[in-house]
């Protein structure tokens, strides 16, 4: 069964009250809107008619032209439909729609979201990128061979079909939701652009809220194992414990700004970097145990650790199969040792937190830092440099000599 009828989209409204004119294709029960020209007001259109009927002795009176082109293009539509049906061959609701308009390709979900990959490449947007492709694959692989996709298609019975697959393969309320936020993401900007012609945006009452995740952080046993290992017969494994412990002994710092560290931004035993999550400029003060680590993997090349290469693949994508590894090591790494949680690049940072909150490891000589950026101005780096210097001078005394009695570590 299929039919053409001409409506209102009346969930579209535009500023002056006025609604887009569709036509809606209906065919095995799948619906699709193709879009015209034209905006009008509830008054100006005969619902059972599916025609304009401006009223009101208007000069110009648009509403023969309207009717006109309703006429034709419905014409055409069926016109369409007959030839398909003349073919004896199943076809769809879009086939219908690419026939009457060959652009229509823009309206499969899978079109539109490989060009905002592409945009957002082009625009150094890489991590914004990798998200984007995460959920475009989990949606190809809901949808199986039928990557023909349409905005259209994703209704509320489609998302709620898709949230339950998202669960049943065992990924975590935050995972779901993420994947959820990117897809409403995706489809909001193609309604913007006109693409989406549906009648209801699905997501119009939808919430996608984190729940709080559990942070796993270590005890000061664990940190001793991790420092103590004896890891010289794997150099994969023994590189991933020393970025571990880098990044633990720097307060947190990621392992994208530890891929990204150059020698260049160590400065009188002082590490200076942008924060690659929030771009805030920070600094951390050498110690002997940092200086180890460094020396340990000083090379002629430009960065710290032998993360990115001067090869002919892009810097980025060196990070993102750098941080997949690192983090493999990482798990090898807690099995070996057995330890009470799983690690993983962020459990560095967890840790210090957590011990700073404990009183154990103050974190203030960062953050004191940034608030002295943040209130004051200064006129050079090195105006800065001394500021920050001298609020790591007041901080740090004492604070060594009370946790290398704590613990076997530093900072």
């Amino acid at each position: 069964m299929t039919s053409v009828k001409v409506h209102l989209n009346k969930y579209r409204s535009t500023q002056n009250g006025t609604y887009p004119l569709v036509i809606q294709l209906i065919h095995q029960r799948k619906k699709k809107n193709v879009s015209t020209p034209y905006h009008l007001s509830i008054e100006d259109f005969d619902e059972k008619l599916g025609k304009a009927v401006i009223r009101g002795g208007r000069k110009n009176n648009p509403a023969e032209e309207i009717n006109q082109y309703l006429f034709s293009e419905t014409k055409e539509l069926w016109r369409i439909i007959n030839h398909l049906e003349k073919q004896r061959k199943e076809f769809t609701v879009l086939d219908i729609a690419r026939l009457y308009r060959p652009d229509y390709g823009n309206g499969v979900f899978k079109t539109y979201a490989e060009k905002l990959l592409v945009k957002f490449r082009e625009q150094g947007k890489g991590s914004t990128a990798d998200l984007y492709q995460s959920t475009l694959n989990k949606i190809l692989l809901f949808q199986g061979q039928n990557h023909d996709l349409t905005f259209a298609d994703i209704d509320i019975e489609w998302l709620e079909s898709f949230r339950e697959h998202l669960l049943k393969s065992g990924l975590q309320d935050n995972s779901v939701f993420s994947y959820l936020r990117i897809l409403r993401s995706i489809y909001n900007r193609a309604e913007k652009e006109g693409i989406c012609q549906n009648i209801r945006n699905p997501f119009l009452h939808q919430r996608f809220f984190p729940v709080p995740a559990v942070k796993h952080v270590l005890d000061q046993q664990s940190v001793r194992k991790i420092t103590e290992a004896n890891l010289s017969d794997d150099q994969a494994l023994s590189f991933a414990r020393d970025l571990f412990l880098f990044s633990y002994y720097t307060h947190g710092m990621s392992f994208m700004d530890m891929a990204y560290l150059k020698k260049e931004d160590i400065h009188e035993d002082v590490i200076w970097y942008r924060r690659s999550r929030n771009k805030q400029l920070t600094s951390v003060k050498m110690t002997p145990l940092l200086h180890e680590l460094i020396n340990k993997y000083d090379s002629e090349g430009e960065y710290v650790f032998p993360v990115l290469r001067p090869v002919n693949i892009d810097l980025y994508d060196q990070y993102r199969t750098g941080l997949r590894r690192h983090n493999n090591q990482l798990k090898k790494l807690a099995s070996l040792l057995e330890l009470s949680c799983p690690l993983s690049s962020h459990v560095a940072l967890n840790t210090c937190n957590s011990q700073s909150s404990s009183g154990e490891i103050s974190l203030s000589i960062v953050y004191e830092g940034k608030e002295r950026l943040a209130k004051a101005s200064f006129s050079s780096l090195e105006e800065i440099r001394d500021s920050v210097l001298n609020a790591l001078s007041k901080l740090t005394n004492g604070q060594e000599r009370k946790m290398s009695d704590k613990m076997a570590v530093g900072i």
